[in-house]
């Protein structure tokens, strides 16, 4: 998957879609309907998608968020071959 913005990589995404890791996951912060952040999945436990996202307080950072959160619009995944 290439993008060049959170709002062409969120085209991707997968609707009614459990992430796995190394897909992207997408933000709406401010819920005005623009994707406006991206980060990637980690892993999928107990009900909580866990993530490693940049620009976090100006780094770095692991993040976690319940599933189905109102703030992820969705994942972009990458299409395997096996």
């Amino acid at each position: 998957m290439k993008f060049s913005s959170c709002a062409v990589g969120a085209s991707w995404k997968g609707k009614g879609y459990t992430p796995s890791a190394g897909d992207f996951i997408f933000f709406d912060w401010n819920k005005d309907g623009q994707v406006d952040h991206v980060g990637i999945v980690v892993n999928v436990a107990n009900g909580r998608v866990n993530t490693i996202e940049g620009n976090t307080s100006n780094m770095v950072a692991r993040r976690s968020y319940q599933l189905g959160g109102i703030v992820i619009v969705g994942y972009g995944y990458i299409y395997k071959l096996y």
